[in-house]
C-alpha cells in the first residue's frame, strides 16, 4: 500500500474482552426478562432501550457495575444504564463485524481515538494493499499456503497440471477475472486514500 496506517486490528486482551462483552451473542449480559431475545448483544440493547439496572439479574449487575467503574457505561439518576465511550465502542463494533477497519474511511474523531488506542498498544495498524482476510481469500484461490483444500490456480497452470475440461477452464477463467477486478479496485481505492491522507496530513 502507498498508505501508512491503513488497516486496524485488535491487539490486546482488553479489546477482545470488550468485543465479547458488548457484541457477542455468547455474552451473559444482553439477555433480560424484560426484553428477552429482542436483541442479540449488549450494545444493541443499550443503544435502543432505556434499560434500568434492575432489569438485570444480580450476577449481571455485578458485571454492569464493573463496566460503569471502568467508564465504559454510565448510570443516570433514574438508574438507567447507557453507553459512555461511544467512539471506542463504535470502533469495537466495526472490528467485531469485519475483524478490521480502514483508518482513512472514518472521521477525524474516530481516527484520533484509534491513534490513542494504537499508542496504548490496544490496536495495531498495518500498511498493505489487502487486509489479512483478503490475503486469505486470495491464498485460497491461488495457492496452498494456508488451505490444503484451496483451488491452487497458480500452481495448476504454472506447472501444466490443469484439466482438459473446457467447463473447468471456463470456471477458472471467471475466478481469475474476479481476482483481477478486485485487485484493480483495491489499487484504485489505495490511490484515493493516499490522496485523501496527503491532503489531511499536510
Amino acid at each position: 500500500s502507498m498508505v501508512s496506517k491503513k488497516y486496524i486490528y485488535a491487539n490486546s486482551e482488553r479489546i477482545d474482552r470488550l468485543l465479547n462483552i458488548f457484541f457477542s451473542d455468547q455474552s451473559s449480559l444482553y439477555y433480560t426478562d424484560k426484553y428477552e431475545d429482542k436483541y442479540t448483544n449488549l450494545y444493541d440493547l443499550l443503544k435502543n432501550e432505556n434499560v434500568n439496572i434492575t432489569d438485570f439479574e444480580s450476577y449481571q449487575q455485578y458485571e454492569i457495575n464493573k463496566l460503569i467503574e471502568e467508564d465504559y457505561l454510565s448510570i443516570g439518576a433514574d438508574n438507567t444504564v447507557s453507553i459512555k465511550k461511544e467512539t471506542l465502542l463504535y470502533i469495537i463494533s466495526k472490528l467485531y463485524k469485519d475483524e478490521v477497519l480502514n483508518y482513512w474511511h472514518h472521521k477525524k474523531l474516530v481516527r484520533d481515538t484509534i491513534d490513542e488506542l494504537i499508542n496504548e498498544k490496544q490496536l495495531v495498524a498495518e500498511s498493505s494493499l489487502f487486509t489479512r482476510q483478503e490475503i486469505s481469500f486470495y491464498n485460497y484461490y491461488l495457492n496452498k499456503k494456508e488451505f490444503t483444500n484451496g483451488i491452487d490456480l497458480r500452481n495448476k497452470y504454472l506447472h501444466g497440471s490443469n484439466s482438459p475440461s473446457e467447463e473447468e477452464h471456463q470456471s477458472d477463467y471467471y475466478i481469475l477475472m474476479k481476482l483481477i477486478i478486485l485487485t484493480t479496485l483495491k489499487i484504485e481505492n489505495d490511490l484515493l486514500i493516499n490522496d485523501f491522507a496527503a491532503r489531511h496530513l499536510a
